[in-house]
């Protein structure tokens, strides 16, 4: 690592200090021998004792020849105007007074070094952008003869790519005019302007022929086009230009001799051919309509295979709606948001794209249980059964997904109609269900008989041998009025779910209801009963177990409609019109206004899947009218439900 050099310090009259750093080399000019300013030799700081004769002449002629160097002054004492004239014309780095010398002349010597360095710095700086600004102008030199050549190139490369935008946008143009053609007729139309400005050109033809091995041949005939269909052997695409000379001349009964032929690729649609009759042509023309064909061939062959697709696609479409229509299930194809794209006859789709509940269901909402509105992106098949009025549909829906395709497209759904089949199954499962309740309560009451019998005989013995003294025999009495009351409930329950139907004889209505309430006691716990049974001595025809079991599933579901602690009212009387009328009244939440259409419905519920079937109410219209009554509701949302069976009075059939 290189040494830093001593700080050089001249010393310009008088006599230098004694005590110098050893950092620091002094020269001396004494004032008897101060040559010109211009002589002085160079040094990092000049300092110059202020006070002499010559002392600043010196210092003006000194800066005006040195006018960055580091320059101090020296003097005893210096005074105000010493001190602007050093500041202002001089410049000076510092004024050292004698008392002040020894600690002030390192720290102005170092100062003055720094500001060498900074020279020394700039200097080289200043070198540096001198060499880059020489290479600066090499290189532009360079640049400027590389422009120049650039620019002789980009012109040629931009006519060359007017030329191809002019030839592409000429093509362009021919793609979305051949695009909008509705035949192959209209196709040839617009190869044949294509080709206009050759004027040597004669005829153009084409031979098509589809994948149902028919041929037709085109041809003009002045502006008009004429098509005859043909019967000869079609070339190979491997065939050479004598064999498709030879299949136009067997067609056309002439010769084909100057002639240009061009194969359509028409992939799975079918083969082409365009022939291009020219009389005398040189190769620069001939060459000049190859290629103009040989860029028109491919949209061409695509547009002619897209006619040919439609056409057997209008086909297949019509094979397939008439296959379709004939379903007499409901069918319908719907979008991944629920719309309708086709329907058969029996789904009813109307014009426009609307969803399949409002043209099915008439309805603006989802089915309720509708599983596609749940889940009308999923890929799997979805089932379930839906309401619709009074039907009750099976819904399949199977999902349409496209090849490598990540989404469905859409869905394929089925609705079976099962309203009769499901209410004839759940009738038999409820017959079912009750016969087995009926043999299971028989084989209970067998069971339990025989104990409560002998529970009642021990009572009656036990209570008749007991002394009135003390709770004994009181305690006897209840004992067998407790098992007396067991044996009832269980008559009552044979008499609920015996299988069949009996004969309708007269009846008593509040006896029924009195027979069904200890079966309903569970569900009556929470709730407070009032009775008001008024009709006994009036009688009805009805057969007592199928009316036990309307009254029965009125009574449940009042006592289900209620959530919290509520009332249950039961009511009987004659009315003026000689008719018995039942009333089942409750507090509970009411019944929506949306819904009351529906409440006769089967299969219509509002409770959750397996709390019920949607057939209590629809099975006990059905018990009331069968014995010539008829059943209303009245209901008051927040308020509660009343139920009103009313029957014709009878004695007798």
């Amino acid at each position: 690592m290189a040494e830093t050099p001593q700080t050089r310090i001249l010393w310009v009259g008088g006599i230098p200090p004694t005590e110098i750093p050893p950092d620091l080399q002094v020269l001396s000019l004494p004032e008897n021998g101060v040559p010109p300013p211009a002589r002085w030799p160079e040094a990092d700081l000049t300092v110059i004792r202020w006070g002499l004769a010559e002392s600043r002449r010196w210092a003006e002629e000194w800066r005006r020849h040195f006018p960055e160097a580091p320059l101090a002054l020296s003097a005893a004492q210096f005074s105000a105007d010493d001190l602007r004239v050093g500041i202002n014309q001089l410049w000076s780095l510092g004024f050292m007074t004698d008392a002040r010398l020894a600690s002030e002349l390192p720290a102005a010597a170092e100062k003055a070094a720094e500001r060498r360095r900074q020279r020394g710095a700039r200097d080289r700086t200043l070198q540096n952008f001198g060499r880059r600004n020489r290479e600066l102008e090499r290189l532009t030199e360079i640049l400027e003869k590389t422009v120049v050549e650039r620019t002789s190139n980009l012109e040629a490369s931009t006519r060359e790519e007017k030329e191809k935008l002019a030839r592409e946008r000429q093509l362009i143009r021919f793609l979305n005019e051949i695009s909008l053609q509705r035949s192959t007729g209209d196709i040839l139309r617009v190869v044949r302007r294509e080709l206009r400005r050759f004027h040597k050109i004669q005829n153009l033809v084409v031979a098509l022929r589809d994948t149902d091995q028919r041929t037709e041949f085109m041809s003009f005939r002045g502006d008009q086009i004429l098509r005859h269909e043909g019967s000869d052997k079609w070339p190979g695409k491997e065939a050479d230009d004598r064999e498709r000379q030879q299949l136009f001349a067997n067609h056309f009964g002439r010769p084909f001799h100057r002639t240009l032929f061009f194969p359509l690729d028409l992939h799975s649609a079918g083969e082409g051919l365009l022939a291009v009759e020219y009389s005398l042509m040189g190769e620069e023309e001939i060459g000049l309509i190859t290629d103009l064909l040989n860029e028109r061939l491919r949209p061409v062959g695509m547009a002619v295979e897209r006619l040919f697709l439609e056409d057997r696609l209008r086909r297949f479409a019509g094979r397939w709606e008439r296959t379709f229509d004939g379903f007499r299930d409901p069918i319908a194809v719907i979008d991944s948001r629920m719309k309708v794209l086709r329907g058969n006859r029996a789904f009813g789709a109307g014009p426009g794209r609307r969803s399949c509940h409002e043209l099915f269901a008439g309805s603006d909402k989802p089915c309720e249980a509708c599983p596609v509105s749940v889940q009308p992106e999923s890929a799997q098949t979805l089932q379930g059964t839906v309401r619709i009025d009074r039907r009750v549909y099976r819904l399949s829906s199977w999902p349409v997904q496209e090849p490598r395709a990540v989404r469905i497209s859409g869905r394929v759904t089925h609705y079976t109609d099962i309203t009769e089949s499901r209410e004839l199954y759940l009738r038999m499962l409820q017959s079912e269900k009750m016969s087995a309740i009926g043999s299971l309560a028989g084989n209970i009451a067998h069971e339990l008989n025989n104990p409560l019998t002998g529970i009642r005989s021990l009572a009656q013995v036990l209570e008749a041998e007991a002394t009135d003294e003390g709770t004994l025999k009181e305690d006897l009495h209840q004992i067998e009025n407790a098992a007396r009351r067991c044996q009832t409930i269980i008559r009552h329950l044979l008499d609920f779910t015996r299988g069949g139907e009996g004969p309708i004889v007269p009846v008593s209505l509040d006896e029924v209801v009195e027979s069904t309430l200890p079966l309903l006691k569970t569900v009556l716990r929470p709730h407070r009963l009032e009775l008001l049974l008024t009709a006994r001595n009036a009688k009805i025809m009805a057969e007592p177990h199928l009316l036990q079991q309307a009254v029965f599933n009125l009574i449940n579901n009042a006592c289900q409609a209620m959530k919290d602690t509520g009332r249950i009212g039961v009511a009987s009387k004659v009315t003026t019109d000689n008719e018995v009328e039942l009333r089942i009244i409750d507090t509970g939440p009411g019944i929506p206004e949306e819904i009351r259409g529906r409440l006769f419905e089967p299969f219509f519920t509002t409770k959750k899947e397996g709390d019920g079937t949607g057939l209590g109410l629809s099975t006990s219209r059905a018990i009331v009218e069968k014995y010539g009554g008829r059943i209303e509701f009245n209901s008051v949302l927040g308020q509660g439900t009343e139920f009103i069976l009313r029957f014709p009075r009878r004695e007798g059939p």
